[in-house]
């Protein structure tokens, strides 16, 4: 039931925000199998509310997403890590004062990336989905998706594109229009034409299908403003229908278990194919962790004989393997 007057999309412009989000429906969704899902200790929102303004940060281990988060609120809301290692392993979300519109919240999450050094790719996707489905049910609106990715780097390695192959997924092409691309560490190059070529790349290759669905790309300086700027370009002023993620349609409405997801058979597509360049001890033990974690995700032995088929078959010599490594000094 609608609360309020009804008004078109177009007489929006015309009304106060306040109005504007009073005419809005609360959704009534249930998960039905986020028992099967969800272990104890998830990092959750107990306290989610339908006007919350959800920011989802992403991207690889080490790309700056804290920092990123840190810098934006000025002051340290979640650790920074300072060597190779990972820092954060569990999802934390950061809950504000809406900066506009004073009757919403925003919820900033820091996301661990799929190459983290404590646990198993299978296990972060499982827990970045357990709170998005959750978020979903209670209603908090999507503002969008923030992908980080190092300009620094000078080759696209196999973790890089696994990152960002699991991250179009999880979005799907709906969702696209609420996604950033900001490019980070651009003051660890000592040329800025280096990063200038490495950027044009990313958006004629890499980047080139998610900007044609509507993304748009920024720079991360390590400055606030340059920060407010991706999140106020999230915050705009949006339409009666907000953006869902695809994977949130798959959990929730859709009723899937997370190996049935796009993001979940992407990502063990990537890894396979990961194990097929590299034969050696580190990727094999890599397979098992993640078969490991599949039979961990409790769904039934049909279904897990259907996942294990899908493993099997990764591995026959005629199947291509679609798994690109570029090494240039100054692009990729």
């Amino acid at each position: 039931m609608r609360t309020g007057v009804f008004i078109t999309s177009r007489q929006v412009s015309s009304y106060p925000a306040f109005l504007v989000y009073f005419t809005m429906p609360k959704k009534s969704r249930t998960w039905k199998r986020k028992e099967a899902i969800m272990k104890k200790g998830d990092a959750l929102v107990k306290n989610g509310k339908p006007n919350d303004m959800v920011i989802v940060v992403m991207g690889p281990t080490g790309v700056g997403k804290s920092t990123f988060i840190n810098t934006f609120f000025d002051e340290d809301v979640t650790t920074v890590g300072h060597d190779l290692k990972s820092c954060t392993s569990n999802l934390k979300h950061i809950i504000r004062p809406h900066p506009f519109e004073p009757y919403r919240r925003i919820v900033v999450v820091d996301t661990p990336g799929f190459d983290d050094t404590y646990l198993d790719d299978a296990e972060i996707l499982r827990r970045i989905l357990v709170w998005l489905a959750t978020s979903y049910t209670s209603d908090m609106k999507l503002a969008g998706v923030i992908y980080l990715h190092d300009i620094s780097k000078n080759r696209m390695l196999g973790t890089t594109l696994k990152n960002l192959y699991v991250f179009q997924k999880l979005c799907g092409d709906q969702a696209l229009s609420s996604v950033v691309l900001a490019t980070t560490k651009w003051s660890k190059l000592t040329d800025s034409s280096t990063g200038d070529a490495r950027l044009d790349q990313l958006k004629t290759d890499f980047w080139k299908e998610m900007i044609e669905g509507g993304s748009e790309v920024f720079k991360f300086d390590k400055t606030r403003e340059s920060a407010q700027e991706m999140v106020n370009y999230l915050l705009r002023p949006h339409h009666l229908d907000y953006d869902v993620l695809k994977l949130q349609e798959e959990l929730v409405d859709l009723q899937k278990i997370i190996p049935e997801t796009d993001a979940g058979m992407q990502l063990r597509y990537t890894l396979r194919q990961f194990v097929k360049m590299s034969k050696d001890k580190a990727s094999q033990e890599q397979l098992q962790k993640t078969v490991a974690a599949i039979h961990a995700l409790k769904i039934s032995i049909p279904q897990q004989l259907k996942v294990m088929i899908g493993l099997q078959a990764a591995f026959r010599p005629s199947e291509p393997s679609g798994f690109m490594i570029f090494d240039h000094s100054n692009c990729y």
